[in-house]
């Protein structure tokens, strides 16, 4: 499982997801959640998959490959998003996604 968000652009996607994550993540024993690790975190290789329909599918297809799944599952509604907004994310997911995951 992972945290995801998908948005209209790959820098909409971390500007409107950080505040919220930021919140979502406990700061304790020394831990700090700013910009730049979110941004290393929701990188090609980091564990979180926020970005735009192209970045999050690929990100996918990339788990897909390495290691041989045929489920993903997200977690969308976590940190206080506010539901239109983690509806849209799922729904981007769904309608412009699933179909280069597919394809």
């Amino acid at each position: 499982m992972s945290h995801l968000y998908v948005g209209a652009t790959s820098q909409e996607a971390r500007d409107t997801f950080y505040p919220y994550y930021r919140t979502y993540v406990p700061e304790g024993r020394g831990a700090h959640l700013d910009r730049a690790l979110l941004e290393t975190m929701a990188g090609p290789d980091g564990p979180l998959v926020v970005g735009s329909v192209g970045e999050v599918t690929d990100k996918i297809a990339k788990r897909r490959d390495r290691l041989g799944i045929d489920r993903f599952l997200g977690k969308a509604d976590l940190g206080g998003l506010p539901r239109h907004l983690v509806t849209s994310s799922v729904e981007r997911l769904g309608r412009d996604g699933a179909l280069l995951l597919r394809g």
